[in-house]
């Protein structure tokens, strides 16, 4: 349908379950050494590769300066 979107990932694959077409924004932390991940649960436990724990570090380590600048540049496109 077209509506914008912005989206946070974990270790997931968004190649194989993200929102489809060009209005879809991505917010992720694929660096890690664990990502893709298709567990529903995470299996690592101890220390992270970033953080003291690595339980969720893919979800942990988003910065709410990246969902602040996916949301104000996705505004910015979107005429009324």
């Amino acid at each position: 349908v077209g509506t914008p979107t912005i989206s946070l990932w974990g270790a997931g694959d968004p190649a194989v379950t993200a929102p489809l077409g060009r209005s879809h924004k991505l917010i992720r932390r694929a660096e890690l050494p664990c990502v893709p991940c298709v567990k529903n649960e995470c299996p690592r436990r101890g220390r992270g590769y970033v953080l003291d724990d690595a339980h969720r570090e893919c979800m942990r380590l988003i910065q709410v300066d990246d969902i602040d600048a996916a949301v104000i540049g996705g505004a910015r496109s979107v005429s009324p």
